[in-house]
């Protein structure tokens, strides 16, 4: 996964592809309703909360909506 950004903060807008999803719940969650592999499929979202796991790892809630764009 890249580097996080520093302007990363609540209520802060994110755009995450498919490629970083692979690992977690929205895969499985959404498979029926979405072809993960359709080129350009993006997820965007804004950050609805932060918190620190026990490895000091910063973690960020996202709610996501999702879009296909056109070229």
């Amino acid at each position: 996964m890249p580097v996080m950004s520093t302007n990363l903060d609540i209520n802060v807008r994110a755009s995450v592809s498919t490629h970083f999803l692979k690992r977690t719940r929205v895969m499985t969650l959404l498979e029926g309703r979405f072809d993960f592999n359709a080129p350009r499929l993006r997820f965007n979202g804004i950050t609805t909360g932060k918190s620190v796991d026990q490895h000091n790892k910063v973690l960020f809630e996202v709610y996501l909506t999702i879009y296909l764009m056109t070229p």
